[in-house]
């Protein structure tokens, strides 16, 4: 399985906001991997649905749970104790358990990995600052997309924040397991491309 967390910014009005023009971070090429190549941080007064996910090949969205304010090593570790058992067996191979992520704090928490390590689970880490190499970030990207262009369509110009969380749900439940597995085939190529590339920033 591929795990992260990610917060959808929620708007009251959906449409007007998927047509704003977007803003556009630029990075050099020796940007890459190195420290302070990227920036997080929550824009003021934004206000996030807020989900856990994992997604496998060939079976899609395995695990799609929302959590409420900061997530903490605790609430990760009951998510996998609560949640994680059926995951992997919904997965595409429930007898290995291997759960590829990123360094996040919480995730790799004492607490966190023990209780991944009691359901008999395996980590699989990538470096820090590493997206090209964490195919659930480009699946992330895609829901964004969908959600902005269902949004448009369907002219969605007034929205609970429940009626929001609940859309996000559903579009990454339902979304396509045969382009999740062209996200996830895509690693074989990436991890090539970083290592020509000395570990700097690639196309994805």
């Amino acid at each position: 399985m591929y795990l992260d967390g990610k917060g959808f910014e929620y708007k009251q009005n959906p449409r007007d906001q998927a047509r704003a023009p977007k803003a556009c971070e630029w990075r050099k090429k020796s940007e890459g991997l190195n420290y302070g190549c990227t920036s997080k941080g929550k824009k003021e007064g934004c206000v996030n649905a807020n989900f856990m996910v994992a997604i496998s090949f060939n079976k899609g969205v395995v695990l799609c749970e929302q959590y409420f304010g900061h997530i903490t090593g605790q609430k990760v570790a009951d998510l996998i104790k609560e949640k994680f058992a059926d995951a992997f067996k919904n997965s595409v191979n429930s007898l290995c358990k291997r759960i590829l992520m990123d360094g996040c704090p919480r995730q790799n928490s004492k607490v966190a990995v023990k209780a991944i390590e009691d359901i008999g689970g395996m980590i699989f880490r990538i470096p820090a600052r590493s997206p090209d190499l964490n195919s659930i970030e480009n699946f992330f990207n895609l829901i964004t997309r969908k959600l902005q262009e269902d949004a448009i369509n369907f002219d969605i110009n007034k929205e609970s924040f429940v009626d929001f969380s609940e859309r996000v749900k559903q579009t990454m439940a339902s979304y396509p397991i045969a382009t999740i597995d062209n996200v996830i085939l895509s690693m074989d190529k990436r991890i090539k491309q970083v290592l020509k590339k000395n570990g700097q920033r690639i196309k994805y």
